[in-house]
């Protein structure tokens, strides 16, 4: 199904949730793709970072992929965990993408209890640390649950320097085997067609821009 996933929609970094693991060594990251890719791996059982470095040009980026847990104290204690490190790595690419568990508004929500204090705490985390919160263009929800509840709780954030790097748009995949729906970041790429070529009729009267030598004449 990964694989599908990765073919189909043309994939070059996943994130994955739930993999049954507490800790993560940078050797057990490194195993799953080309570590020349990776320079540095942190980890807890609830985010995992990874400092990605760019064949293109060099420059690194960061991604956390963040799975949140329930209780309010927990969540507090991964906000803060999560605030030094943009703290630390502000003036780098950081996007932060996951299940967060937490929603930041009632209408994220839909047949479904919520605590306005849990809400309170996760939107400052998001204010205070200037992280942009990048809107779902085809799903309002993306956790369906039994007896009609609906949640928005995964999504992603990404800081300015990220968000500067390109045009960026997000969506949802159809659900397989999850009660959630996976979600696709994209950039966007503006294509305008075929460059445009003019010809004077003015050029085709000037022999020395048909001719430039004698030699071309021949």
């Amino acid at each position: 199904m990964i694989r599908e996933l990765v073919s189909r929609n043309n994939i070059t970094f996943m994130c994955l949730q739930e993999t049954k693991c507490s800790t993560w060594s940078k050797e057990a990251v490194n195993s799953l793709w080309n570590h020349s890719d990776n320079e540095w791996v942190e980890g807890t059982e609830n985010w995992l970072e990874c400092e990605i470095r760019s064949l293109m040009d060099g420059g690194s980026f960061y991604v956390f992929n963040i799975y949140s847990p329930q209780h309010l104290h927990q969540k507090r204690k991964l906000w803060d965990q999560l605030a030094n490190r943009v703290a630390l790595l502000g003036h780098e690419s950081l996007c932060f993408v996951g299940d967060f568990n937490s929603i930041r508004d009632a209408y994220e929500r839909e047949n479904c209890d919520y605590r306005r204090i849990d809400m309170q705490f996760f939107n400052q985390f998001i204010e205070n640390n200037n992280l942009l919160n990048i809107e779902i263009s085809d799903s309002q929800f993306t956790w369906f649950g039994p007896a009609g509840k609906k949640s928005k709780l995964d999504r992603v954030l990404m800081n300015n320097v990220w968000w500067g790097s390109g045009k960026w748009s997000l969506a949802t995949l159809d659900k397989k085997i999850s009660y959630h729906k996976a979600l696709l970041l994209r950039q966007k790429v503006q294509n305008w067609g075929s460059v445009p070529f003019k010809v004077y009729n003015c050029w085709l009267k000037d022999e020395v821009l048909l001719f430039p030598d004698n030699e071309s004449r021949l």
